[in-house]
């Protein structure tokens, strides 16, 4: 007992085919769509590292001032261009901060593992 005829097998095969060809057109449509609007977007953007980054590179964008009634205010006057005795008045060593945050975390845990020994006992 046979699940398909022959003929029935090819006209499967052909759909199937049509069907694989034109969802590959599309995604390739949509691929190179999107990059080109991607470029559009950043016309010569070139990717740095972030050794290559200067402090100056660094700039706030001009789109707070286009958002109509916004709901923020800053707190202090707009820098185009930051020195580093100001950027070091905001900066947060990341690394200071993870290590609090997982000495907090672990005395925490400390606690209760101690706290579960002592009610078994």
């Amino acid at each position: 007992m046979r699940l398909f005829t022959e003929r029935e097998l090819k006209i499967f095969l052909i759909i199937f085919t049509a069907v694989l060809v034109m969802v590959l057109t599309i995604t390739l449509l949509t691929v190179i769509a999107r990059r080109g609007r991607q470029e559009q977007k950043n016309p010569g953007y070139t990717e740095k590292s972030s050794a290559e980054i200067d402090i100056k590179d660094l700039v706030i964008p001009e789109e707070f001032n286009q958002v109509w009634k916004s709901s923020w205010y800053p707190s202090r006057p707009r820098r185009d261009v930051w020195t580093e005795e100001q950027v070091q008045m905001y900066w947060a060593d990341t690394n200071e901060i993870l290590t609090d945050h997982f000495e907090e975390e672990s005395r925490i845990l400390i606690e209760e593992i101690l706290n579960q020994g002592k009610r078994k006992e």
